[in-house]
């Protein structure tokens, strides 16, 4: 009995003590860039050009940005869209309008360190449930003046732990590529999680809120009506024919 006991004890005291020097703090926490502490990402979306629809199997990346290194801070990565995009176009035939774009994205993980404003004793590691990103452009005279990127994101930490919410609705830098995204900027992924692939698009994004909450004090969810801000885009010409190539 009494060893009986002594192990129970000991189990209890590694349960304990397992569960203290681990956890993040709950609470909500803004991005630099409107008072709080959370580092402004960079993120990623790869394309996959051998699919027979534009959008399945892209593969969503993001990284905080400390000025000199991706992801000291948070990440999400190797989030992978199941199914093709959803796009709606509404562009006359002079270039003026907009082309909206949803993507959906599931599966992934993320990172929080230890060095945050949640806290913890380590860093903390968990899966991605599902991520949302919605890509509004503004063209005039076929000229890309204005874009919106608004992205939500959820995950938990654990089986049963702590459930994390990302959102961001600015974005003050954006660009595509078919040549690797550019240098400070996360990489191209592929279905492995590798960067081998070249062609995709590129954001800095702002306005973050990362929200931590215990998983029996409420339930958080995807907010499909969640706030969006307009971000002046540096004017990109294009044409008729590009623009059609998103609907291939």
């Amino acid at each position: 009995m009494k060893m009986g006991f002594t192990v129970l004890a000991a189990a209890s005291v590694l349960v304990i003590a397992t569960a203290s020097w681990a956890e993040v703090m709950p609470g909500t926490y803004g991005s630099t860039d409107v008072g709080g502490k959370v580092l402004v990402p960079r993120a990623s979306q790869s394309e996959d050009l051998l699919v027979p629809k534009p959008g399945i199997g892209d593969i969503f990346n993001l990284a905080s940005w400390d000025g000199g290194k991706l992801g000291t801070q948070w990440s999400i990565m190797c989030s992978t869209q199941p199914g093709p995009k959803t796009v709606k176009g509404d562009l006359d035939d002079k270039g003026n309008g907009t082309i909206e774009t949803h993507n959906y994205f599931t599966g992934g993980s993320f990172f929080l360190a230890r060095q945050g404003p949640w806290g913890g004793e380590i860093n903390s590691l968990g899966t991605i449930t599902e991520v949302r990103l919605r890509v509004v452009e503004s063209y005039l005279g076929f000229w890309l003046v204005k874009m919106n990127v608004s992205m939500e994101a959820l995950g938990r930490i654990g089986i049963a732990g702590k459930i994390v919410r990302f959102t961001t609705t600015d974005c003050s830098t954006w660009g595509e590529t078919d040549s690797q995204a550019p240098s400070g900027y996360p990489s191209m992924l592929d279905y492995v999680c590798e960067p081998t692939r070249t062609t995709g698009y590129w954001w800095e994004l702002g306005n973050v809120t990362v929200e931590i909450r215990d998983p029996f004090k409420g339930r958080l969810q995807i907010d499909p009506a969640a706030a969006n801000r307009d971000a002046v885009a540096a004017p990109q010409n294009t044409s008729w024919g590009r623009v059609k190539q998103i609907y291939r």
